[in-house]
C-alpha cells in the first residue's frame, strides 16, 4: 500500500517531467531546422567560393574530421554521466555573434557569417567537455581578410624557390631560376606554388588543427605546432622541387606532372606530417608540468612562496590530464536551463531568418522576374507559329474548295 502511494504521489511529477523533456526536444529539433534556414545560404555561398580556390578544396574532409571528433566528444561526455539540464551561456560571446551577424546581413558578407556561424557553434559547444577545441580547427577554413592569402601565396612561392636553388648549389646541379621558372639542362619548369595541391600549407596547416583537437593539446602548445605547420609545409614543398630537378638532371624522369607528380605530393606531404608529430612531442617535453604542491606550505619563505605560485600557474597551463583539467576547469557564463538556453537560440535564429529575408528578397525577386520573362518569351513563338500554321492550313483548305 504504502508502494502504490508513493507512485500516485509521484506520478504527477514523472508525467510533468515527461512533458518538459518532449517539449525541450520540440525546441531543439525546431531550433536546428531555424539554424539550417538562418546560415545555410550564406554557407553554401561561402563554400561555392572556398571550392574555387584551389587551396581550400580540402574542407569537405576537414568538415568530416571536425564532425567525427565532436561526436566522439559528446560521446565521452555522455559515457561520464555529464548533464546537460543546466548550460552556461556566455553573453559576450553571443552578443559578438549578434554584431558579426548583423554585419553580415548589412554588407552582404558570407566570410561574416560564416564567422558568427563558429561563434554561435562555439557558444553552443563550449558545454560539453573539450567541446571548444573540436570548432577551433573550423577558424582555418577563414581566408585572410583583404587578399592577403595571395600575398602569402607569392610569399611562399619566394621562400620555396630559393631554398630550392640553394639546395641545387649545394648539388652541384647547374641550373637557372628566373622568378618561378626553373630551367635545368634545358628545361624549363614551373614552380608550383606553395598553397596549391597536397602540399598546400593550407593543407598541412588544417591537418595540425584537426591533429591538436583530437590530441586536446593545451594552447602553449597547439599554437607553436600550428606555427611550425607553416615551416615544414615550405620546407617539403622546397625539398619537392629540388627532388623533380635532380631527377630531371640525373636519372632523366620527369616529375612535374602525372603520376609521379602526384606520388612525389604525396610522400611529401606525409613526411611533413611525420616532421609535425614529432614537433608535437618535442613541445610537450619542453611544456611539461612540474608538479608543484597545490596547497603551499606555512613555513615557505617569500621567494619559496612565488616560486611556487609560478610553479602552479606552469602547471595549470601544461596539464594535459584530461581528468584533472575537467576538475579545475569550467565554463563561465550565466546558468540556464536547457529549454531556456535553446530558447535563446531559436530567438537569433529567427531573426536572422527575417533578416535573411531582407537581403536576398530583391534577389530572389529579380531572379523570379527574369525566369518569367525567360518563359514568357520562350512561349510566345510556339503561340504564333501554331496559329499561322493553322491559318495556313484553313487558306489551304479554301483553295482546293474553290
Amino acid at each position: 500500500m504504502v508502494n502504490s502511494m508513493k507512485v500516485s504521489v509521484f506520478r504527477p511529477l514523472l508525467q510533468l517531467e515527461a512533458k518538459v523533456n518532449r517539449r525541450t526536444k520540440l525546441y531543439t529539433f525546431v531550433a536546428l531546422i531555424l539554424f539550417v534556414v538562418c546560415f545555410g545560404p550564406w554557407l553554401q555561398v561561402y563554400f561555392g567560393h572556398l571550392w574555387r580556390r584551389e587551396h581550400y578544396q580540402f574542407f569537405p574532409m576537414m568538415l568530416i574530421a571536425v564532425a567525427v571528433i565532436s561526436h566522439d566528444c559528446w560521446k565521452v561526455a555522455a559515457d561520464r554521466g555529464c548533464s546537460f539540464e543546466i548550460l552556461k551561456f556566455s553573453a559576450p560571446l553571443f552578443g559578438l555573434a549578434t554584431v558579426v551577424f548583423g554585419g553580415a546581413l548589412w554588407l552582404g558578407s558570407p566570410w561574416l557569417a560564416y564567422l558568427a556561424t563558429l561563434l554561435i557553434l562555439w557558444t553552443i559547444a563550449r558545454n560539453i567537455p573539450f567541446g571548444s577545441s573540436t570548432i577551433a580547427p573550423l577558424f582555418v577554413l577563414l581566408p585572410l581578410p583583404f587578399s592577403m592569402d595571395g600575398e602569402l601565396v607569392h610569399g611562399l612561392q619566394r621562400v620555396s624557390s630559393r631554398g630550392a636553388s640553394a639546395l641545387l648549389d649545394m648539388a652541384a646541379i647547374r641550373h637557372l631560376m628566373s622568378g618561378n621558372i626553373l630551367e635545368v639542362s634545358g628545361k624549363k619548369f614551373f614552380v608550383e606554388e606553395a598553397c596549391s595541391g597536397i602540399g598546400s600549407v593550407y593543407l598541412l596547416l588544417a591537418s595540425a588543427a584537426v591533429y591538436a583537437s583530437w590530441r586536446q593539446l593545451r594552447f602553449v602548445v597547439a599554437v607553436p605546432l600550428l606555427l611550425s605547420a607553416i615551416f615544414w609545409a615550405v620546407a617539403g614543398n622546397t625539398f619537392r622541387i629540388f627532388c623533380v630537378a635532380w631527377a630531371h638532371a640525373y636519372l632523366q624522369f620527369d616529375l612535374s606532372s602525372g603520376i609521379l607528380h602526384d606520388i612525389l605530393g604525396a610522400a611529401t606531404y606525409l613526411m611533413s606530417l611525420l616532421l609535425l608529430m614529432m614537433t608535437e612531442q618535442a613541445l610537450l617535453f619542453v611544456f611539461e608540468p612540474i608538479n608543484t604542491p597545490t596547497i603551499p606550505n606555512a613555513s615557505e619563505t617569500k621567494r619559496q612562496r612565488l616560486a611556487g605560485n609560478l610553479g602552479r600557474i606552469w602547471d595549470r597551463l601544461t596539464t594535459m590530464d584530461p581528468g584533472i583539467r575537467l576538475r579545475k576547469k569550467q565554463p563561465s557564463g550565466l546558468r540556464m536551463t536547457r529549454g531556456r538556453f535553446v530558447a535563446v537560440l531559436i530567438l537569433f535564429f529567427a531573426v536572422g531568418c527575417v533578416g535573411n529575408v531582407w537581403r536576398f528578397w530583391p534577389s530572389m525577386l529579380s531572379t523570379s522576374q527574369i525566369v518569367l520573362d525567360r518563359a514568357t518569351i520562350s512561349f510566345r513563338p510556339a503561340r504564333i507559329t501554331v496559329t499561322q500554321d493553322v491559318q495556313k492550313v484553313f487558306v489551304a483548305h479554301g483553295r482546293k474548295s474553290r
